[in-house]
């Protein structure tokens, strides 16, 4: 049982301004007497939507109800004025409507998400990565308090999924599934993004290491019939590392985690701004550093341009930046550091290939965007990375060529062994 209008756990079950029940009676020409009661439920008037609900019900869009919700086989609800019940098969309430709280027409609420059914319902959640994204699409539109709490405030409802799943859960992932599992991204505009919780315990390769309230899916290859794919991500994840820092709680907060990799890495560069890049001056635009109508051909970094004639390119960062601190935090510096006078500002970056598909009508690739960090563990080796976005690269024409052949002798690649935090 909870009181869903409570905004935080120490206020109780019970509304403060309770309003008195209105009692009358009435009588029709055969004098006969009925008494009729009437009940204030909520003063503010007919819910309209999700915002709604989200004001007056606010413990349904807090973090760590979400696994109550959907885990428990019964819920008693103490909402404004009256007690709702729902299990498995039904719910109701005191006044008989279906739908509690009861908004103008149904919605879904908690989060928005659709997971009718709860935790009764397995099968719709083991189709992975899309059955098991539905779950975190919804509660990571939630909010909790503390970031490091993430992963221990869904780690009941993944616990109830591993025998179904029939897979190792890792960080907020299912290891066997990892090759499709590392495909998310915020499904948010650059310039409405959260930054990167500095508290998580997560990894970077995890939705869980990106801040709450925030949208997560996968990235969907639009309007294409494909005749073949590929994951270029089976052969180079060696292995994966983790250790929760509980042991009897390998669901909770994490110690530490990382995956080893082999293959080949595309070095390029992530600009922050550029003189060239508009007619008005100084600028901050997140671009990947392709020549985009000519305007970056002043730019004096000694790069080729990517081809973009018929091809469409998709940057999604992980995090919002901290503009005024990019240089220390992350590592952009100016194009030529003896120059005073520039103002450009990049960061070299690696493309990690994802995965290929290959269609009738368009191709599509989606690469990892990593970013170079200090040795971290692994006896300090020099090779470590952090997640930082993902890229997906269309072809409006599938017999444009594929991703290898058209960045051939424009973006420097190698291969190597590392290790991704």
């Amino acid at each position: 049982m909870h009181g869903s209008l409570s905004p935080n756990s120490s206020e109780g079950c019970f509304i403060k301004d309770r309003w008195s029940d209105k009692c009358f009676s009435v009588s029709n020409a055969a004098k006969e007497v009925y008494q009729i009661g009437a009940r204030v439920l909520d003063r503010k008037g007919r819910l309209e939507g999700i915002e709604d609900i989200n004001n007056r019900y606010p413990l349904l869009t807090r973090g760590w109800v979400f696994q109550e919700y959907y885990l428990s086989p019964r819920l008693l609800q103490c909402n404004y004025g009256e007690f709702t019940f729902k299990c498995f098969e039904t719910s109701c309430c005191e006044c008989n409507s279906r739908f509690a709280p009861h908004p103008a027409r149904p919605f879904k609420w908690l989060g928005g998400g659709d997971l009718t059914g709860g935790i009764g319902n397995l099968q719709q959640f083991t189709d992975l990565p899309f059955g098991w994204v539905n779950v975190i699409r919804t509660y990571m539109s939630l909010r909790l308090t503390k970031s490091f709490d993430v992963l221990p405030a869904i780690a009941g409802y993944a616990q109830v999924l591993v025998p179904s799943v029939k897979s190792e859960y890792v960080a907020g992932l299912w290891k066997d599934k990892l090759h499709t599992e590392l495909l998310w991204h915020v499904d948010t505009p650059n310039k409405y993004l959260k930054p990167r919780p500095q508290d998580t315990t997560a990894p970077t390769w995890s939705w869980a290491s990106v801040a709450m309230e925030q949208r997560i899916t996968y990235s969907k290859i639009h309007k294409l019939k494909y005749n073949h794919y590929d994951y270029p991500l089976t052969k180079a994840i060696k292995d994966v590392y983790w250790e929760a820092e509980s042991p009897s709680n390998p669901f909770g907060k994490l110690k530490y985690a990382y995956l080893k990799l082999h293959s080949k890495l595309y070095q390029w560069y992530l600009r922050l701004s550029c003189p060239g890049a508009s007619s008005r001056g100084y600028t901050f635009r997140w671009d990947l550093h392709i020549n985009r109508g000519g305007k970056l051909i002043s730019c004096p970094m000694d790069v080729k341009p990517l081809p973009v004639n018929g091809v469409d390119f998709d940057l999604r960062l992980d995090g919002k930046m901290n503009i005024r601190k990019e240089t220390e935090e992350h590592g952009f510096v100016n194009c030529h550091e003896a120059a005073s006078e520039c103002r450009c500002k990049y960061l070299q970056i690696y493309l990690l290939h994802a995965r290929r598909v290959d269609g009738s009508d368009k191709t599509a690739d989606l690469l990892l965007i990593l970013k170079k960090v200090a040795p971290v563990g692994v006896g300090g080796e020099p090779n470590c990375y952090e997640r930082f976005g993902m890229l997906k690269v269309e072809n409006e024409d599938a017999s444009l060529p594929s991703w290898d052949n058209m960045v051939d002798g424009v973006i420097k690649s190698h291969e190597e062994e590392f290790w991704l935090f």
